[in-house]
């Protein structure tokens, strides 16, 4: 089932996991997961999920992170 695309960044929850942020970057929830594992995107690990906030990633996709991937 094909997901609704995001088209209003109101509408993104304030914490979101990392198939959220690959539905918005474009990219698989794997390749997300490799970038918070070397710390690409600002994140947090609680256990075993990795969560990324709203605000750090709106950064990082504006290009205010320290590093960028793309």
């Amino acid at each position: 089932m094909k997901q609704k695309p995001v088209t209003n960044w109101d509408d993104v929850p304030v914490i979101i996991d990392p198939v959220y942020v690959a539905r918005l970057l474009g990219v698989t929830p794997t390749r997300v997961r490799e970038m918070c594992r070397k710390e690409q995107i600002p994140n947090t690990k609680l256990g075993k999920l990795w969560r990324i906030s709203k605000e750090d990633l709106r950064n990082y996709m504006e290009g205010k992170s320290i590093e960028k991937v793309f």
